[in-house]
């Protein structure tokens, strides 16, 4: 299996490539309102070597009348070998600002929503996906390296601390034309219980990045940084409400490339 975190020893990479730099191009309703860029590069904490990933996004959006900036961090911290999240922490900024914040040691997650606030102790069974902002190395096994057609996970949430449930549905094949380059992509259809919300995943075939994503009215896909430069402003109130004022589009949902 060569995932995302062997891309420092293989494939003609080396640890001389960090730092390195992805961008992301964020459609809604067929509109460019956003972009997302993430950098990884090599890290030391308590003499363990680590990737740090931090991701910045943007989405210009207009709700109810007004334009509301979107604006999202994430910090996370790897461990290479295992492919593991050792820390990750986001903050999703609008008017107000929603947080959250889960170490990982020893099978327990220690979560918080509350910026140095007391966490919560989540003890993780064994065989729960700790999902990480690069790359799907289950998905690689079972469904790039493996025959899969569909298999259903227990992953745990960084956003609500919770044990969740997801299915995945091979789609297909598709070879994508991204940000000047070709890539040949298996195309998986992913059912997330708790929210309700279906999305469609390309993952590259080399390495289980997500190269493109579809889900509830929302494109996002590889880009190069020119896209800065054509971002307009999206109006989202027909995403946000139907005919009975339920919410039906989470747009934070657009931070993790998930």
């Amino acid at each position: 299996m060569l995932s995302v975190f062997l891309w420092v020893a293989a494939a003609g990479q080396t640890a001389k490539d960090l730092p390195k730099r992805m961008t992301f191009a964020v459609e809604i309703s067929g509109v460019l309102c956003g972009y997302s860029e993430m950098t990884i590069s090599s890290t030391e904490k308590d003499g363990r070597k680590l990737l740090s990933i931090n991701t910045e996004a943007l989405v210009k959006q207009r709700a109810l009348g007004g334009n509301v900036e979107l604006i999202i961090t994430e910090h996370a911290l790897i461990t290479p070998e295992t492919e593991l999240p050792v820390f990750v922490e986001q903050r999703f900024k609008t008017n107000a600002e929603i947080y959250s914040c889960t170490k990982f040691d020893n099978g327990v997650a220690y979560f918080t929503t509350a910026e140095n606030g007391e966490p919560r102790e989540i003890k993780l069974p064994d065989d729960v996906i700790l999902e990480n902002p690069l790359s799907f190395p289950h998905l690689m096994n079972d469904f790039i390296g493996g025959d899969a057609n569909q298999k259903t996970y227990k992953v745990f949430d960084i956003q609500s601390g919770e044990i969740i449930s997801k299915t995945y549905k091979r789609i297909g094949e598709e070879q994508l034309e991204l940000a000047g380059a070709t890539y040949n992509a298996t195309v998986l259809e992913e059912f997330n219980h708790q929210t309700g919300i279906t999305t469609k995943l390309w993952l590259d075939k080399k390495n289980s990045h997500a190269l493109k994503i579809s889900t509830s009215n929302r494109l996002i896909y590889l880009a190069d940084e020119s896209l800065k430069k054509r971002i307009q402003v999206v109006d989202v109130d027909n995403l946000l409400f139907a005919r009975v004022n339920k919410v039906i589009a989470n747009v934070h949902a657009i931070s993790s490339m998930r």
